[in-house]
Parts: structure tokens; C-alpha cells; sequence
């Protein structure tokens, strides 16, 4: 909503000073029990105020139950997002929020997290950014 006052050079004052994110997958063509509605696996562990932490990518809902099953694309499913004052507490959500999502096969990286700060000491070397 406030792209334009960004591009003006104008940001907004987010709550949270940092953001981290952490990819879950599945492979390709699971071998999970599907469900017989989506043809998807189900995901689920995570409440409904947690569901809005994740930017969801690949994944189908059952119109009936109102779940939601992965739609068996690419595997991608969704980005688990954290974020904090801190970038210690940023990581801690997103890996939390990562591990209580819970589908057949999950694939993630936790080591991801470990390189935020050296890719920021880069920028910050690079470019002259303060983080």
C-alpha cells in the first residue's frame, strides 16, 4: 500500500526492524497420502494467525474442509517468514514457524539463517548500507 511514498524516497515506519525467511518444500511428485478432493498432500501444524506468516506459494484449498494441501507443481510450498527488533529473533520465528509446519516430506534449510549475517556484512561493505 505505500509503494509509491517508497519510491519517492519516503518509506514507511515498519514494526519490525528485520526480516528472515526460510523456504519448505517438497519434492516434486511426493509419495504421500494425497487427499482425494485436491490431489495434494495436506499441511498442517500451524494455526490460522500462523498460516498468515507464511507466503504460501504452490499449495490448494479443499473447499469443503477449508484445509490446505499442496498442489504438486513445482514443490515449493510456501516462505516461512519471521520477523523482529532483532535479527536473532527474526531467525528464531522463522525457523519455528519452518519446523511446526508440517507436510509429508517436508525439505528445508536451517544453515539458510546462519549466512543472513555475512550477506548483510557484504551489502554493508559493498555499498556503504548500514543494517
Amino acid at each position: 500500500p505505500s509503494f509509491r511514498e517508497v519510491l519517492e524516497g519516503d518509506p514507511p515506519s515498519l514494526p519490525y526492524r528485520y526480516t528472515c525467511v526460510l523456504p519448505v518444500s517438497v519434492p516434486p511428485w511426493p509419495r504421500g497420502r494425497r487427499d482425494s478432493a485436491t490431489g495434494g498432500l495436506p499441511i498442517t501444524g500451524l494455526s490460522p494467525q500462523e498460516q498468515g506468516r507464511v507466503w504460501w506459494h504452490d499449495i490448494t484449498l479443499n473447499p469443503e474442509s477449508r484445509e490446505l494441501f499442496t498442489a504438486g507443481l513445482d514443490g515449493l510450498v510456501g516462505i516461512a517468514r519471521g520477523s523482529g527488533a532483532s535479527l536473532g529473533l527474526a531467525k528464531r520465528r522463522a525457523l519455528e514457524l519452518a519446523l511446526k509446519l508440517t507436510v509429508f516430506e517436508k525439505q528445508w534449510r536451517p544453515d539458510a539463517l546462519g549466512q543472513v549475517e555475512g550477506t548483510l556484512g557484504v551489502l554493508e561493505e559493498g555499498f556503504g548500507l548500514v543494517f
